[in-house]
């Protein structure tokens, strides 16, 4: 043992320290961006999540009197589908699928030829990833 710590250098200190480092850094670098996107979801999707509601509501208005709200519903459906995109940005992996089905479901809604039915389909859609998220956000309550 006494050979081996004669034999070493200080190139070979030096680059066994230099590799310690890279290690360490990668370590650190994961560690905040993980602390960064938990603050940026806990403090911005709370607020996206209640336009996302709003939006929603006034949906549920337009399906009552669906045949006299179709401009109405295409402004919604245009504002939800923005607030959708940022929040796919800030949710984790298994939520941002869920956020990309409604996504596809509002882009593929075309008022010609569309009903009340396919409204209400996008209506539930937006209710599940409400839901979802908003379990989320309790489950992250209890790992943090």
């Amino acid at each position: 043992m006494l050979e081996f710590i004669k034999g070493i250098s200080y190139s070979d200190l030096g680059n066994s320290a230099s590799i310690l480092g890279l290690l360490l850094t990668i370590l650190i670098f994961i560690n905040l961006w993980t602390i960064k996107r938990f603050y940026i979801f806990t403090a911005r999707v709370p607020e996206l999540l209640k336009k996302l509601c709003k939006h929603s509501g006034a949906i549920a208005e337009y399906h009552k009197d669906f045949s006299n709200s179709h401009r109405e519903i295409d402004l919604e459906l245009a504002g939800i589908e923005i607030i959708l995109k940022s929040l796919k940005g800030k949710v984790i992996r298994k939520t941002k699928s869920s956020v990309n089905r409604v996504i596809k479901c509002v882009r593929n809604y075309n008022r010609i030829g569309q009903s009340q039915k396919d409204l209400w389909a996008i209506y539930v859609e937006i209710q599940k990833l409400i839901t979802e998220i908003e379990e989320l956000q309790s489950d992250l309550k209890w790992e943090h």
